[in-house]
């Protein structure tokens, strides 16, 4: 019973975020600009639509299934048009890379689709895999790919007959990692257990992901994973900056979506510091 309770108070806090940040964020159901790129290096110049669109409004349709599906990132029918007088065709993730999309107030997404796959209790590595839109935080050696979730916080307007979104706040921040010689993306916090508190860097879970990340250098290995966890403290830089311009922006005059955008890429950018310092120390200390 206590883990069907921890389930639905998680779908709640997922769900509830997952639509802040795509309705107002994303708007997948208006035409953005996109550039498609194919399995053989062409790239297709266009709009789209629908892609990424929720998977559900209903928390109990969202359990028993993955992150990934309830974050709709396994996404495989949106509609594509090469000019916006077009008449739109169906789309499926079959012979697409990446898809590079433009929102609007110059806020850009690029979408590679990618393996997942989830390490198991004994250390083995899940036999099945499922294709996912990974957002790209960064393509290298060690590629790293994130997406913020953010809770909100909705007041009754007797005007409209409706609830409106009155605060936002930065839930988690879902973080996949891949290494180029594997190509395959793990989630490095195992979200799928469904848990209530925030993940941390020091889970014992991360630490098994890097072993498989990093394990062409055993050597660098032994040194970032102490205990079976990330000994993650060096890896860490100061969020101060970040910090100051989110708050700058929050008290700007620029548009509800425009300050969401911002505020948005410089969360990504905060999140990903320890991780880019990782990937740097592998390429520094590890023959490629």
């Amino acid at each position: 019973m206590k883990n069907i309770i921890k389930i639905l108070l998680f779908l709640i806090l997922l769900n509830g975020s997952l639509y802040a940040q795509i309705n107002d964020l994303e708007k997948p159901s208006a035409f953005n600009k996109c550039e498609i790129t194919f399995n053989d290096g062409k790239v297709e110049h266009g709009f789209i639509a629908f892609f990424l669109e929720p998977f559900t409004s209903d928390f109990e349709d969202a359990i028993g299934h993955s992150l990934e599906r309830v974050l709709n990132l396994d996404d495989n029918d949106f509609e594509f048009k090469t000019s916006i007088s077009d008449r739109p065709i169906n789309m499926t993730q079959k012979n697409i890379q990446q898809i590079k999309v433009y929102y609007e107030y110059n806020y850009v997404k690029t979408y590679k689709l990618m393996h997942v796959k989830k390490i198991l209790e004994d250390g083995t590595i899940q036999a099945s895999s499922k294709k996912a839109w990974l957002p790209v935080s960064k393509e290298d050696v060690i590629s790293l790919y994130q997406k913020n979730i953010y809770r909100e916080y909705k007041k009754y307007n007797k005007k409209t007959d409706d609830f409106i979104t009155v605060k936002r706040k930065k839930y988690i921040t879902i973080t996949y990692l891949s290494n180029e010689k594997q190509n395959i993306a793990f989630e490095i916090y195992d979200l799928n257990q469904l848990r209530l508190s925030k993940p941390k860097l020091d889970d014992k879970y991360v630490a098994k992901v890097l072993q498989y990340i990093f394990q062409d250098c055993p050597d660098f290995l032994n040194k970032i994973v102490k205990d079976k966890r990330w000994d993650y403290v060096s890896f860490m830089d100061d969020h101060e900056d970040y910090d100051t311009q989110i708050k700058l922006i929050q008290k700007s005059k620029l548009s509800k979506t425009e300050k969401f955008n911002q505020i948005d890429v410089l969360e990504l950018k905060k999140e990903a510091q320890p991780f880019l310092k990782l990937i740097e120390a592998y390429k520094l200390n590890c023959n490629q």
